[in-house]
């Protein structure tokens, strides 16, 4: 039974939280261990603290801003070290959201001998993700904080995710996220095959499907502006 790695990413509001607790359910009714990694709930614990840096991010965080790379992968770095164990797959939501942050991610999935991971985009509009978000109503969710966290992902995230679609290292899955949950998530199991056919014989779980990476795909998106900013991107 092979370990797989799973991230997923979209904007706030996009389902990639429910989504990524569909595909957790799937791995544990096949019996396949796996560490679910949510950064926000450790930044959130995090803020709470008294240290200078907690009470600088909790600032950062309430006037809108994105917190540092290095904080972010900390958060998970920590969580890897100390809970990670061999033969886990790995599901990961709200990380990375730079391109900083994807480079760290990418050494520490080669470095735990995760091959090919699945990233799953869970695809939505700028004003279908603030509709949901304004719908839920929480006590941080103002029109304006909205619109800064949405801001974030054009200028920030969505290089992580054209980032993701142009490297052959990785599953790139983009899902139209605009639909239910039920049809979201059975588009999730159709881009992710293997999880499917092993219901019935999870110990033959064998990712080697036919897979046309993102790089032979006639929608290829280059983005060659930070191409040797790394030197695991080759």
């Amino acid at each position: 039974m092979e370990k797989d790695a799973f991230i997923f990413i979209g904007r706030s509001g996009c389902g990639k939280g429910t989504q990524k607790d569909l595909v957790v359910k799937k791995l544990e009714s096949l019996g396949m261990p796996n560490l679910s990694l949510y950064t926000g709930d450790s930044l959130r614990e995090f803020m709470n603290g008294q240290t200078f840096v907690s009470k600088k991010i909790k600032e950062v965080v309430g006037n809108g801003g994105l917190v540092p790379s290095f904080v972010a992968s900390t958060m998970w770095s920590k969580i890897l070290m100390e809970q990670y164990q061999d033969t886990q797959s790995l599901i990961l939501d709200g990380s990375p959201r730079t391109l900083n942050e994807a480079y760290e991610l990418e050494t520490a999935l080669q470095f735990l001998g995760f091959i090919n991971p699945e990233v799953i985009y869970i695809n939505v509009s700028n004003n279908w993700s603030k509709e949901r978000l304004m719908a839920r109503g929480r006590k941080d969710d103002s029109e304006e904080s909205i619109n800064t966290r949405l801001g974030w992902f054009d200028t920030s995230v969505l290089d992580v995710v054209n980032y993701y679609r142009n490297k052959s290292y990785y599953h790139f899955h983009e899902i139209n996220g605009e639909q239910t949950i039920d049809a979201v998530a059975a588009d999730v199991m159709k881009a992710l095959p293997y999880l499917s056919k092993a219901q019935s014989n999870p110990e033959a779980i064998n990712r080697s499907y036919d897979y046309v990476s993102s790089a032979d795909s006639a929608n290829l998106q280059t983005n060659n502006e930070h191409t040797n900013q790394n030197p695991v991107r080759n």
